[in-house]
């Protein structure tokens, strides 16, 4: 009985210890691996704020290009720590944010008309989405909407045919 104790006590101990040897080279893993999104962003955070101290962008302008940037940075990561459950999020929407924040500063500095800012949004947007609004069927109602109705209604009558067989069993 004594060696049953022993034996226990010693199993304990050595999985204990590779339980903290384990958490503890994890921890170590963390700490030494670099995420570059991260450098990436205080990087740009450094050239924002001396851009702020030089006086040629204000804080709140700083504040929101570093909100922006975090969630072109991140994306899905920074929802998934907040708690929204946003599955399937869009790159292509984080590009095209990007996009478009590039050719609004180009009409803000004159080199871009608004008219034109539009035509190319318009196009950038038709060519990483699709076109969506537009009808297949050329406006007309769905022939497979129509087509299920009718068998919607078949299977209804179907249906009340069958109860008032098994009312009157």
């Amino acid at each position: 009985m004594k060696h049953q104790s022993i034996f226990f006590l010693l199993t304990r101990v050595v999985i204990i210890l590779t339980a903290t040897f384990f958490f503890v080279a994890q921890a170590d893993d963390k700490k030494g691996g670099k995420d570059p999104r991260a450098e990436k962003f205080r990087a740009a955070e450094e050239k924002i704020w001396g851009a702020v101290k030089a006086g040629k962008l204000s804080k709140d302008d700083a504040i929101k290009k570093l909100a922006g940037l975090k969630k072109e940075i991140w994306g899905r990561d920074l929802k998934k720590d907040s708690g929204d459950k946003k599955e399937g999020y869009d790159k292509r929407e984080a590009k095209f944010r990007a996009f478009e924040t590039e050719i609004w500063s180009a009409v803000k500095a004159g080199k871009l008309s608004k008219d034109d800012a539009m035509k190319k949004l318009e196009g950038l947007k038709k060519e990483m989405f699709g076109d969506h609004d537009k009808k297949d069927w050329g406006g007309k109602k769905n022939p497979d909407i129509e087509a299920l109705k009718r068998q919607l209604e078949a299977l209804k009558r179907e249906n009340e045919g069958l109860r008032k067989r098994l009312k009157n069993r």
